[in-house]
């Protein structure tokens, strides 16, 4: 069975390694990097060339918005999933703006995740 290869983004270590922890489980998804802000996010993708990364929309030292443009300049087929905690189509717009192929909220139940992963992946 072929795996999605999956990079986590966020500065929240116990939110990082929870999401991560719960990814690994399932039989058709490999965590193959976490990454804690912005610039960890494009170095882990550029060494692991993750079939998804999972993104936090609000990060220190870069913001969502550049993160998936810099990872879209790294690859045109980079597939970015937004993860955050801000509900509304003003974010939602942006995001899809900047490039990234899904949102989700931080609120979202497990299934739900798991299927936006499966369906941006």
């Amino acid at each position: 069975m072929v795996k999605i290869r999956v990079l986590v983004v966020d500065d929240h270590t116990m939110l990082r390694r929870g999401l991560t922890s719960s990814l690994s489980i399932e039989p058709d998804i490999a965590v193959v990097g976490e990454a804690a802000n912005g610039e960890e996010a494009i170095a882990q993708f550029r060494a692991l060339q993750p079939d998804l990364v999972i993104l936090d929309w609000q990060m220190p030292r870069m913001t969502g918005p550049e993160v998936v443009g810099a990872l879209r300049t790294e690859s045109a087929a980079a597939r970015v999933l937004i993860l955050s905690a801000f509900d509304g189509d003003d974010h939602i717009y942006h995001a899809s703006k900047s490039g990234a192929l899904g949102y989700i909220l931080k609120s979202a139940e497990r299934v739900e995740l798991l299927a936006a992963v499966r369906a941006v992946a």
